[in-house]
């Protein structure tokens, strides 16, 4: 697993990042 990002490479949609769930690997997540 990866866990640096080069710069600029999780930019979408006028976003500076943009990093979901299934982008990260997690399987569970909640707050």
């Amino acid at each position: 697993m990866n866990l640096h990002r080069p710069h600029g490479s999780l930019a979408a949609d006028g976003d500076p990042i943009v990093l979901t769930p299934d982008d990260a690997g997690w399987t569970y997540t909640g707050l």
